[in-house]
Parts: structure tokens; C-alpha cells; sequence
């Protein structure tokens, strides 16, 4: 398979093999402040090379043409310049400015500066899909409190929170703090922010050290390039801010330079005030009604007096969800419906109705019968399963069940399926029902037996 390749206004966007500028421009913003360690040593030479270093680089973060990486180094530069304890004389200001001029002039001459003002002198989506898809994060937070799961908040956004008119697909909420964040549980998510003001508090070393600020300045130009893109991810992009954080350990230990206790309870406090924060203002904001527990994720308010069993394949894609967000919209979200993935999630509720689509987890298991309650309506929805698969008492209930397959269906289920109960064939369907939804309220049966 193809990288893909970026472009902006038909320019390729420089990228050193990470697949993705953002991420490229993440390493140069690094390098940038971390150049100016060689000028620690006051040697003249050495900073002249630093210098020089520092425009190169900064001409290749304008050809990855990343707005990200464009405001992290100028957070991690501006600090630089606010703490730096390098004498200031004449020359030094002259190289520097100069350094900067043709940096800038480098931006302006590619058309970088014109990507950098997009999204305040104009509408940009990029920037706007960003702020759309953050402001759904501190309510993803508390509808999970155990997370949405590593890997799956994109996939949590996509489903349950992005706009059902709009069909954009992602991988992650396009912030690596917030992607963690949603898909961290509530003490997962305090020990990483907990981790983020110890890195950068360790990283405050007093000012007459040499090596202050570059290291905090480099873990700065790294917390906010994760902040506009998904950049943490990749490993490479640690291992820098990871050599200075160890830098500055050395040096504390060395100078006996100990955590103050004021620092301490910073290093305590903070997160707890952060994560009440996304808890207050997630909470105000709790529509749709969604919770996602260890078993399953529960749509409306109060008991739910539908469950559907999916199939973990069928879970992972995002038309169904969408559908059924639109369903539960027409019919003014007056039901609640839980979803999971095995018939185990059931216990110990007994609602009305039980749609069991595709084939769930653990459908063979001896014992999972025990766990379909009596009471319950139960719908198989096109089974991907046999019929002699599952276990005898189990296969019973199934046989006072409704089970569906389309009129034109291909399934090599539906032959024994239909040995053992009346099928009901839907008109018009194959292997998928474009009005499956009807099957979660009691009513009328859709299709004919």
C-alpha cells in the first residue's frame, strides 16, 4: 500500500518518512530549541553552528507547512528567549534576528504564512473538524467512565457523537492528549496528566543552571504540537523531550535541586482540578444520553427496555450506529437501548427484547443460556451461526424466537435456520435489512414467514 502523500496548494509537504507532516514538523520544532544547547558552552564557533542549524531547520519546518508544528516552536522559542541567561550582546541579537528574518521570509516565500493565517482571516475545515470533534471530548469522558477503550475513540466519535449528516471517518479525536484521555478510564486519565506536570516540573531547573530552559522549552514545543494533532503516538517523538528530561534529572540530583513541596501538591492537585473540570463540563452537556459501561453501551435514559447482542465485526463499522441514532431521533429518544457484544452482558437485566445480529461472543459456550431471561423477546437477526453450533437449551429458546433473513439472502445459515424454526424472509432484502431498526420496539413483525 501507497504512503499517503500531503500537499498544500499543489506543494508536496516535506516529511522525513513518519507519514504524516504534522508529525514531521513535531521533530523539527524539537530540534529547534534543542540546538541551542550548543551554544551553552559560550564558544562562539558553537553558537554560530547552532545558528545555523536553527535556520535550516526552521526553513524545513516551513516546508511541512504544519500549523501545529508552526506554534509549537514559537512556544517553545518564546520561552527560550523569556528565561535564557545568555548574554545578550550585540552580535547575538544581530545573528539571532537575522536567524529569524530569514526563517520568516523562507515562510512568506513559499506560501507557508498563508496556511498559518487560514481559519482567522477565513473558514478552514481542518480547524473547524478539530474544534468540533474536542468539544464532544470532556462528554465522551463522562458518559465512559472506564474509557472508551485504547484505540477506539475515533471510532466512539464517528458512531455516537459526530453529526449523523456528516460522514468523515477518524482514527483519533486528532489531539493526543484528548484521545487518551477519552480512551483512558477516570484514573488512567489522572495519571496522565499527573505524568505531564511531573515531566515538566522536573524539566524547571533553577535559572543559573545551564541546561534551563531548553529542556522545559523542548517538552513544551512537544505538549502542544500532541495538542493540535496526533503526533504522541509515534515513539520517535518522545525520545528527544526523554533524553532532556533525564538531563534535567541528572542535573537535579547532581545539585541536590529536590521536588519543593509546593511542587508536590502542584503535581497532585492539578490533575484532580483538571479531571473535575472535564467531569463538570462534560456532565452539562449530555446529549445524546450515552453511557458506556464494561458490558455495553446504553443509548437513552432509564432501563433499558431493548438490548441488541452485535457481532463484534458488525460493532466496529459505523452505518449501523448512524442508523440507529437517526431511528432513535425520529421516534424522539423516548426508548432506551443498550448494546453489547455477548449474551453474558445481559445478566442481570430482563428487558423486553433481545436482538441478537450476526454472531456475538461466545455463542457457543455451554452455559450462556443461563443468561437469556425467560421473559424476553427474542429476534435473530440474519444468525452467522448454525443452528447445531450452540447448546441444546439455548437452541430451544431460539426456536420460539423471530428470526429474520432477507428475501434474496445467500447466507449458508439460512438453510439449516430454516429446518429448525420459520424463518420470516424480508421482501426486498439480501443479507442486510436498510429498515433493521424496526426489529428494536415491540409491534407488528416486518416480512413474511
Amino acid at each position: 500500500m501507497n504512503d499517503i502523500v500531503f500537499y498544500f496548494e499543489g506543494i508536496q509537504r516535506l516529511d522525513w518518512g513518519f507519514g504524516n507532516p504534522n508529525k514531521t514538523a513535531t521533530l523539527i520544532a524539537e530540534l529547534m530549541v534543542a540546538v541551542w544547547v550548543l551554544a551553552l558552552s559560550r564558544r562562539n564557533v558553537l553558537f554560530y553552528c547552532a545558528a545555523l542549524l536553527f535556520t535550516f531547520l526552521g526553513c524545513c519546518l516551513a516546508l511541512t507547512y504544519s500549523r501545529g508544528g508552526f506554534l509549537a516552536c514559537v512556544a517553545g522559542l518564546s520561552l527560550l528567549l523569556l528565561f535564557s541567561s545568555w548574554p545578550w550582546t550585540k552580535g547575538t541579537r544581530v545573528v539571532i534576528l537575522l536567524c529569524l528574518a530569514v526563517v520568516l521570509g523562507y515562510m512568506i516565500h513559499i506560501g507557508a504564512s498563508r496556511r498559518y493565517v487560514q481559519g482567522i482571516s477565513e473558514t478552514d475545515n481542518s480547524i473547524q473538524n478539530r474544534i468540533e470533534i474536542w468539544k464532544k471530548a470532556p462528554q465522551m469522558m463522562v458518559n465512559a467512565p472506564r474509557g472508551w477503550g485504547l484505540g477506539q475513540s475515533g471510532l466512539a466519535y464517528l458512531q455516537w457523537y459526530q453529526p449523523t449528516e456528516r460522514d468523515q471517518s477518524y482514527r483519533t479525536l486528532v489531539n493526543s492528549h484528548l484521545t487518551w484521555l477519552v480512551e483512558f478510564g477516570w484514573v488512567g486519565r489522572y495519571f496522565y496528566i499527573a505524568g505531564w506536570v511531573v515531566a515538566l516540573v522536573l524539566c524547571l531547573i533553577k535559572r543559573q543552571q545551564k541546561l534551563y530552559p531548553i529542556p522545559l522549552g523542548v517538552w513544551l514545543v512537544f505538549a502542544v504540537s500532541a495538542t493540535f494533532s496526533s503526533v504522541a503516538e509515534s515513539l520517535t517523538l518522545w525520545m528527544l523531550p526523554v533524553v532532556f528530561l533525564l538531563g534535567s534529572l541528572i542535573v537535579r540530583i547532581k545539585t541536590k535541586q529536590m521536588i519543593t513541596r509546593t511542587q508536590w501538591l502542584f503535581i497532585v492537585l492539578l490533575p484532580l482540578l483538571v479531571c473535575l473540570i472535564f467531569l463538570i463540563v462534560g456532565s452539562t452537556s449530555n446529549n445524546p444520553r450515552i453511557k458506556k459501561t464494561r458490558e455495553a453501551i446504553v443509548v437513552g435514559s432509564g432501563v433499558p427496555e431493548t438490548w441488541l447482542i452485535l457481532d463484534n465485526k458488525l460493532k466496529s463499522t459505523e452505518s449501523w450506529a448512524q442508523t440507529l441514532r437517526e431511528y432513535m431521533h425520529s421516534k424522539g429518544n423516548r426508548f432506551c437501548l443498550a448494546i453489547g457484544d455477548q449474551i453474558k452482558a445481559l445478566a442481570p437485566q430482563a428487558p423486553e427484547r433481545i436482538v441478537i445480529w450476526g454472531r456475538p461472543s461466545n455463542i457457543d459456550s455451554k452455559g450462556i443460556y443461563r443468561f437469556l431471561p425467560s421473559s424476553s423477546h427474542i429476534v435473530l437477526y440474519a444468525p452467522q451461526f448454525y443452528p447445531q453450533e450452540v447448546a441444546p437449551e439455548l437452541l430451544e429458546r431460539f426456536r420460539s424466537a423471530e428470526v429474520y433473513f432477507g428475501e434474496f439472502s445467500q447466507s449458508p445459515f439460512l438453510y439449516l435456520w430454516e429446518k429448525e424454526v420459520s424463518v420470516i424472509r424480508t421482501p426486498g432484502m439480501a443479507d442486510y435489512f436498510s429498515n433493521w431498526t424496526e426489529l428494536l420496539s415491540s409491534g407488528p413483525q416486518f416480512g413474511k414467514p
